[in-house]
């Protein structure tokens, strides 16, 4: 359990150090009670972000391919504006919550738009009906 709760503190501070280099204004919560993992500012606009790394929970995670959107507890798209993915070469892919409308902050963030190709059917109408429903899905 420590493990887990200090690579994820790793992974936080990855991204948080990405972010300021973009020019982010970053803050981080500190109980671990938060909803998501670090908020990010930039041109008046804020993002809700939440951090992923490739060895979660003791599996291979994959990081998600295009806009999230999963209502998995750990990963529930109502609860962020960009699910940050961090492998474990340091390299860290952003991706969208597909609820997320692009603003100028998450316009200067590389985010993957990417579909994989295994992704089924289901997930794909489930995406573009968050998408297109998003008002009613906001937490």
């Amino acid at each position: 359990m420590r493990d887990k709760v200090l690579k994820g503190g790793l992974h936080e501070a990855q991204v948080l150090a990405d972010l300021m280099q973009r020019g982010f204004e970053v803050f981080h919560g500190f109980t671990g009670k938060e909803s998501c993992d670090l908020v990010a500012k930039k041109h008046n606009s804020t993002l809700c972000i939440e951090v992923k790394g490739e060895n979660c929970h003791g599996t291979k995670n994959q990081p998600p391919k295009g806009p999230v959107a999963s209502l998995k507890q750990s990963e529930d798209c109502r609860n962020f504006d960009v699910l940050a993915f961090v492998f474990d070469n340091g390299q860290i892919q952003y991706n969208r919550s597909c609820l997320h409308q692009l603003n100028k902050a998450s316009a200067d963030l590389p985010l993957s738009t990417e579909v994989s190709k295994k992704t089924n059917k289901k997930w794909l109408l489930r995406a573009k009906y968050l998408e297109e429903n998003r008002d009613a899905f906001k937490a």
